[in-house]
């Protein structure tokens, strides 16, 4: 009697023991319907008996098709409940289908699909290591899909299903593999680059979305972006060598309510085929801004672009207001032949210099200028072609905010100047009121930085007038 008690105790230790610890489990269908719950259709082995527990937390489960003369390894899965494991395997053994319905599913390692098909439903799945999809035939979730580590899309199809794909990472990410379409796609801010390395353009064909409280970086990379685009991430420095290009064939809006600096697109190129692409309020760029194609709404949110870091634009297009900030000695190229009007104002912001090179700006409003720095100026033309009124706005002592090249070329209003104005290039005048009085004017034409020479052309009369030599 001592001897069956001391066994059974010791039974039910070795029990709870195997349940604390990860268990493999390996799908064998031997119940049908093959429900996910039911643990006649669970072994510990590829192709064993059935029987064991439901793969929980902690557990790997894999679907593998391995041989079995009894069971269905091969059978379709049905998730009938809320599944939480530690890691899936899908290979190219199995050929059925898993169908997730209405059911949550949480990996808290990798998961990879390597055969079959899988059905997402209408909840979300949630995958915290990494995300490989090389065979199946995958059909996401009508709800989130969030990925928190790396995602390689090497082969099978992926269907976004109408929902969305989150990259929400405590670490760096990599999108890699062939281009997937995504319909709905999230990038959470949490101060870690995600790098996108796959073979041609990401498709985002509804919205994407830039989300968080801390920055977020994307690197290489294109996302074709044929819907809309959200920005709400609220911390600044974000940006990235990846290109956004908007390319749809209807109406695109980017929508924010956050100030400058905020939520900072990297490279964009606009090559929009039809509709409008509306503008918010404000939106900051931090690399080469490119315009191909498209109608652009600058006018019903009053936008303001701010171009933030050294780049380049590249194509003939009208904005509204534009801002230059100058944080880290910046040089803006407006490429050769682009002319980029604002019929808005412009101006020049922030405490490095600011070098505007090459191209026209074409400036139909007001130009303010409050850059502190002291090396400013640059090869490119600043025209004042306004039909109105227009006015210089400045406190700044002399070589702050220093101008390029100037063209002055006004078919009605007054162009007023400033106390003080320091310009670095070529002075050129054609037509056009000037108000030089009431602000007592001083012009201060100022040699290049390092070498170079400029002209003054045209007739006009100025108020007091300095030539500074460097």
């Amino acid at each position: 009697m001592k001897n069956l008690r001391a066994w059974f105790c010791a039974a039910i230790l070795i029990s709870c023991s195997q349940s604390l610890h990860a268990a493999n489990r390996y799908w064998v269908a031997a119940i049908l319907p093959g429900n996910w719950s039911n643990t006649a259709n669970w072994s510990a082995s590829s192709g064993g008996l059935g029987g064991q527990s439901v793969p929980g937390a902690g557990d790997n489960v894999f679907f593998d098709g391995g041989a079995s003369p009894l069971f269905l390894d091969n059978g379709n899965c049905t998730i009938d409940v809320a599944v939480s494991v530690a890691s899936i395997t899908i290979s190219s053994g199995y050929t059925a289908t898993i169908s997730q319905g209405a059911n949550t599913i949480a990996v808290s390692g990798a998961a990879s699909f390597g055969g079959g098909t899988f059905t997402g439903g209408s909840a979300n799945i949630t995958i915290t290591g990494a995300f490989t999809l090389s065979a199946t035939t995958f059909k996401s979730t009508t709800a989130i899909l969030e990925l928190q580590g790396s995602a390689a899309f090497t082969g099978g199809s992926f269907a976004h299903n109408n929902g969305e794909v989150q990259f929400n990472s405590p670490a760096a990410q990599t999108i890699s593999g062939t281009s997937p379409v995504f319909y709905t796609l999230e990038f959470v801010g949490t101060g870690h680059t995600t790098t996108l390395s796959s073979a041609g353009n990401i498709g985002v064909v509804n919205l994407l979305s830039l989300t968080g409280a801390s920055n977020y970086t994307i690197n290489t990379g294109t996302l074709a972006v044929s819907g809309n685009i959200s920005l709400t991430n609220t911390a600044a420095g974000d940006g990235g060598s990846a290109t956004i290009l908007l390319d749809g064939a209807a109406s695109q809006a980017i929508t924010s309510a956050l100030p400058v600096n905020e939520s900072t697109l990297p490279n964009v190129i606009i090559n929009s085929t039809g509709g409008t692409v509306q503008f918010p309020s404000m939106l900051t760029v931090a690399g080469n801004w490119t315009y191909t194609a498209g109608t652009l709404d600058v006018t019903t949110n009053s936008s303001t672009v701010t171009f933030d870091n050294t780049l380049t634009i590249t194509g003939t297009h009208t904005l509204n207001n534009i801002s230059f900030e100058g944080s880290n000695n910046w040089t803006f190229t407006i490429a050769a032949g682009t002319i980029l009007t604002a019929n808005g104002n412009m101006s020049l912001t922030g405490t490095s210099n600011i070098i505007l090179a090459t191209g026209t700006i074409d400036l139909n409003g007001n130009l303010t200028l409050t850059n502190t720095s002291t090396g400013g100026g640059g090869t490119a033309v600043l025209a004042f072609t306004g039909s109105g009124n227009q006015t210089i706005t400045s406190a700044l002592p002399v070589n702050e905010s220093s101008l390029p090249a100037i063209t002055i070329n006004k078919t009605g209003g007054t162009l007023q100047f400033p106390a003080l104005l320091t310009v670095r290039n070529n002075w050129v005048y054609t037509a056009g009121t000037i108000d030089v009085t009431t602000n007592n004017s001083t012009i201060v034409f100022a040699s290049p930085l390092g070498t170079g020479t400029f002209g003054i052309t045209g007739s006009l009369t100025l108020n007091n007038v300095t030539f500074e030599g460097n």
